[in-house]
């Protein structure tokens, strides 16, 4: 009986040994991998918070707006930057979704191609990026279809 016990006990302290080595070789790779510090989400989430800072709606006058030309572009070049640097596909294809969304409202806002360099087919071409890189991005699907019935 004693025996037996013995040998249970033995049997997982060894699965438990084995368990632990696991989760620190495990870690060790996590850490050496760079998941550990994502620059290309940082940047994402700077651009996020930079869109944020900006507001279209303001009163519903163009000239209350406060997305101004500059912080547009600086929305833009850090999207870009995020894209540039993942490899994570949806990360990219968020990135892209959302050049163009900005573009896209700035346009419709302005009622006019503000921004040098970037307009409604700069948007498509985004849209269209971002559905190549990422098939189940709706949003950018529906953008892509009404930026390309709109630019007819």
């Amino acid at each position: 009986m004693v025996s037996i016990f013995f040998r249970k006990a033995t049997v997982n302290a060894v699965i438990l040994l084995i368990a632990l080595v696991m989760m620190i070789f495990g870690a060790v790779l996590l850490i050496q991998s760079g998941v550990k510090s994502r620059d290309d989400i940082r940047v994402y989430n700077k651009a996020v918070e930079t869109y944020d800072q900006g507001d279209y709606i303001a009163g519903m006058d163009k000239n209350s707006s406060t997305m101004t030309t500059s912080l547009l572009l600086q929305v833009i070049d850090n999207f870009s930057q995020a894209a540039e640097m993942s490899t994570d596909y949806k990360l990219k294809s968020l990135a892209y979704y959302n050049m163009g969304t900005a573009i896209v409202r700035d346009y419709l806002f302005f009622s006019e191609e503000r921004i040098e360099d970037y307009g409604l087919s700069e948007a498509i071409i985004f849209f269209k990026e971002a559905v190549k890189l990422d098939s189940d991005n709706e949003d950018a699907k529906y953008n892509l279809e009404y930026c390309e019935r709109y630019n007819e």
